[in-house]
């Protein structure tokens, strides 16, 4: 007796090609490269620093070495803060500084380094370590702002690269416009 609906009388469906997989696979991968670059895209458009495009960002910006910029770590930072030993100078924008800064900071941008320039010596010849800093890898503000100190005669004003971020991440205090610290 035969059996009914065995392999050998069903009807075959036909394989899949190789060929689908690969294009639906290909097409995945090519629609979350895309959403993976408008994030970044975004990202670097709604952030003060943005995100920077080439090179390393953990490495420190060529002006520290061309110059002679001195950096400074965060523990050292947190070490003269805590000491009151340092002047800590926020080369950011007064909008970004007053929504959160290093209490006791200094609103200093770049450009306004010249007004300020008695001040900060006064500061260093109290044996003051003065510090510059900004928010990001790739912010130039706060070495920038060393720099035009250092060309008015300034010379121990060191930078704290991204600053402002990694200031916040350790939980260290802060100040804000509304007065409320943390």
């Amino acid at each position: 007796m035969e059996k009914k609906g065995t392999k050998k009388d069903r009807p075959s469906m036909p394989a899949a090609s190789p060929t689908k997989h690969t294009t639906v696979g290909f097409r995945q991968a090519m629609l979350l490269l895309l959403v993976g670059i408008a994030i970044g895209m975004a990202y670097h458009l709604v952030t003060p620093s943005g995100l920077p495009w080439f090179g390393n960002p953990e490495s420190s910006s060529s002006l520290n070495a061309e110059k002679g910029i001195e950096e400074i770590s965060l523990d050292d930072a947190w070490s003269l803060y805590r000491q009151k030993e340092a002047v800590f100078l926020d080369a950011r924008g007064p909008d970004t500084f007053w929504k959160g800064h290093i209490p006791g900071a200094l609103n200093i941008p770049p450009p306004d380094a010249e007004n300020w320039v008695d001040d900060i010596r006064a500061f260093e010849n109290d044996g003051k370590t003065i510090i510059s800093y900004c928010d990001g890898v790739a912010c130039p503000l706060g070495e920038e702002l060393a720099l035009n100190l250092r060309e008015k005669g300034v010379q121990s004003v060191k930078v704290l690269i991204n600053g402002w971020s990694r200031w916040r991440a350790a939980g260290h205090p802060e100040e804000r416009l509304d007065n409320e610290s943390s």
